[in-house]
């Protein structure tokens, strides 16, 4: 008798950590939140390996900048971010509007948002706003970004 009690016992734990590592395995608005906090605290530090670090490493990278399109590989990207942030200058970075719209499955999810950046150098101040629309997936359990779209109206 005790053996089928702990064969059913062992049963019923297993369908119950089935269960959760299911929940477990699904994208959630706080998990994306916690990407998208990481992605600021990266960017206001100019650190480019903390801002790519949450992509996948086939993530596609879609620019545009006052009408001009271009597509980066997340190494291309990378070394934008770095040559971007190599001159010394005051830097502000602000993320407002954050829709964030998980697809039923909790496997993936879109993310749109505005982005306010600001750069002063040699007295002048240099202002982009960012339209992006990023896709996330999970890659084995973690939110990654499978997609950047970034549309950039720049003020000078």
């Amino acid at each position: 008798m005790n053996k089928h009690y702990f064969s059913y016992a062992f049963a019923v734990l297993a369908i119950l950590f089935a269960g959760n590592s299911i929940a477990e395995q699904a994208l959630t608005q706080e998990s994306i939140t916690k990407v998208l906090d990481s992605v600021q605290t990266a960017a206001l530090k100019h650190d480019a390996e903390g801002v790519i670090a949450h992509l996948s490493p086939s993530a596609e990278i879609e620019i545009e900048v006052m009408g001009f399109k271009t597509t980066l590989s997340v190494s291309e990207y990378k070394g934008m971010l770095v040559q971007g942030w190599a001159t010394p200058a005051k830097y502000t970075y602000e993320v407002r509007d954050i829709v964030i719209s998980i697809n039923p499955d909790g496997k993936t999810a879109k993310v749109t948002d505005v982005t306010i950046e600001t750069v002063e150098l040699d007295g002048k101040t240099i202002s982009a706003k960012t339209y992006q629309t990023t896709m996330f997936a999970l890659e084995n359990g973690v939110p990654t970004v499978t997609r950047l779209s970034a549309r950039m109206e720049m003020e000078m």
